[in-house]
Protein backbone atom coordinates (compact mmCIF):
# COMPACT_ATOMS: atom_id res chain seq x y z
CA UNK A 1 0.00 0.00 0.00
CA UNK A 2 2.80 2.41 0.84
CA UNK A 3 4.61 1.83 -2.44
CA UNK A 4 1.41 2.20 -4.47
CA UNK A 5 0.58 5.37 -2.54
CA UNK A 6 4.05 6.78 -3.29
CA UNK A 7 3.42 5.95 -6.95
CA UNK A 8 0.44 8.31 -6.82
CA UNK A 9 -2.39 5.84 -6.36
CA UNK A 10 -5.24 6.05 -3.91
CA UNK A 11 -5.66 2.79 -2.05
CA UNK A 12 -8.97 1.20 -1.09
CA UNK A 13 -9.09 -1.86 1.12
CA UNK A 14 -12.11 -4.09 0.56
CA UNK A 15 -13.34 -7.24 2.21
CA UNK A 16 -15.84 -8.66 4.64
CA UNK A 17 -15.96 -8.48 8.41
CA UNK A 18 -13.75 -11.58 8.57
CA UNK A 19 -11.02 -9.50 6.88
CA UNK A 20 -11.19 -6.85 9.62
CA UNK A 21 -8.06 -7.95 11.57
CA UNK A 22 -5.89 -7.92 8.45
CA UNK A 23 -7.37 -4.63 7.29
CA UNK A 24 -6.66 -3.09 10.69
CA UNK A 25 -3.00 -4.14 10.41
CA UNK A 26 -2.81 -2.62 6.95
CA UNK A 27 -4.47 0.59 8.10
CA UNK A 28 -2.02 0.85 10.99
CA UNK A 29 0.90 0.91 8.57
CA UNK A 30 -0.86 2.88 5.85
CA UNK A 31 -3.50 5.09 7.49
CA UNK A 32 -4.21 7.07 4.30
CA UNK A 33 -5.95 4.01 2.77
CA UNK A 34 -9.69 4.17 2.27
CA UNK A 35 -11.15 1.56 4.60
CA UNK A 36 -14.12 -0.01 2.82
CA UNK A 37 -14.01 -3.36 4.65
CA UNK A 38 -17.58 -4.44 5.31
CA UNK A 39 -18.92 -1.28 3.68
CA UNK A 40 -19.64 -2.40 0.12
CA UNK A 41 -22.20 -4.70 -1.37
CA UNK A 42 -21.50 -6.45 -4.68
CA UNK A 43 -22.90 -3.52 -6.70
CA UNK A 44 -20.80 -0.97 -4.84
CA UNK A 45 -17.72 -3.18 -5.14
CA UNK A 46 -18.26 -3.55 -8.88
CA UNK A 47 -18.63 0.23 -9.25
CA UNK A 48 -15.39 0.81 -7.32
CA UNK A 49 -13.47 -1.79 -9.30
CA UNK A 50 -14.80 -0.51 -12.64
CA UNK A 51 -13.20 2.86 -11.99
CA UNK A 52 -9.99 1.42 -10.53
CA UNK A 53 -6.69 1.69 -12.32
CA UNK A 54 -5.24 -1.41 -10.67
CA UNK A 55 -6.14 -4.27 -8.35
CA UNK A 56 -3.59 -6.27 -6.37
CA UNK A 57 -4.63 -9.23 -4.28
CA UNK A 58 -4.55 -12.92 -3.62
CA UNK A 59 -7.24 -15.50 -4.37
CA UNK A 60 -10.25 -13.25 -3.91
CA UNK A 61 -13.43 -12.47 -5.76
CA UNK A 62 -12.66 -8.74 -5.92
CA UNK A 63 -9.41 -9.43 -7.80
CA UNK A 64 -11.17 -11.51 -10.43
CA UNK A 65 -14.06 -9.04 -10.68
CA UNK A 66 -11.61 -6.15 -11.10
CA UNK A 67 -9.81 -8.04 -13.85
CA UNK A 68 -13.10 -8.75 -15.62
CA UNK A 69 -14.08 -5.09 -15.36
CA UNK A 70 -10.84 -3.95 -17.01
CA UNK A 71 -8.60 -2.91 -14.11
CA UNK A 72 -4.97 -3.92 -14.43
CA UNK A 73 -4.81 -6.88 -12.06
CA UNK A 74 -1.93 -8.68 -10.39
CA UNK A 75 -2.59 -11.79 -8.35
CA UNK A 76 -0.03 -12.79 -5.73
CA UNK A 77 0.20 -16.55 -5.15
CA UNK A 78 2.03 -19.08 -3.02
CA UNK A 79 3.47 -22.40 -4.15
CA UNK A 80 0.27 -24.37 -3.62
CA UNK A 81 -1.62 -22.44 -6.30
CA UNK A 82 -1.59 -23.55 -9.92
CA UNK A 83 -1.27 -20.28 -11.83
CA UNK A 84 -2.26 -21.92 -15.10
CA UNK A 85 -5.70 -22.80 -13.79
CA UNK A 86 -6.48 -20.08 -11.27
CA UNK A 87 -4.82 -16.79 -12.21
CA UNK A 88 -6.91 -14.00 -13.73
CA UNK A 89 -6.66 -14.01 -17.51
CA UNK A 90 -7.15 -11.46 -20.19
CA UNK A 91 -5.89 -8.09 -21.26
CA UNK A 92 -4.21 -6.32 -18.37
CA UNK A 93 -3.87 -9.35 -16.06
CA UNK A 94 -0.79 -10.86 -14.53
CA UNK A 95 0.42 -12.87 -11.58
CA UNK A 96 3.41 -13.41 -9.34
CA UNK A 97 4.26 -16.53 -7.40
CA UNK A 98 6.77 -17.34 -4.67
CA UNK A 99 7.37 -19.95 -2.00
CA UNK A 100 6.56 -18.68 0.52
CA UNK A 101 4.10 -16.10 -0.77
CA UNK A 102 5.64 -13.39 1.43
CA UNK A 103 8.72 -13.54 -0.82
CA UNK A 104 6.81 -11.74 -3.57
CA UNK A 105 8.45 -8.34 -3.28
CA UNK A 106 6.82 -4.94 -3.46
CA UNK A 107 9.18 -4.07 -6.32
CA UNK A 108 8.03 -7.14 -8.23
CA UNK A 109 4.38 -6.15 -7.81
CA UNK A 110 5.09 -2.59 -8.99
CA UNK A 111 7.06 -3.90 -11.97
CA UNK A 112 4.27 -6.32 -12.87
CA UNK A 113 1.72 -3.50 -12.77
CA UNK A 114 3.96 -1.28 -14.91
CA UNK A 115 4.28 -4.05 -17.51
CA UNK A 116 0.52 -4.48 -17.88
CA UNK A 117 -1.24 -2.56 -20.64
CA UNK A 118 -3.94 -0.11 -19.67
CA UNK A 119 -7.38 -0.34 -21.19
Amino acid sequence: ANALHLAGMEIAIVGTKTDRPDADLLMKGAPYCHDLVGKTDIKGLAELLAMSNAVVGNDTGPLFLGARLGARSVRVMGRDTNALTSAPTGFGCGWLQADPIKDVSVDAVLAALDELPTV
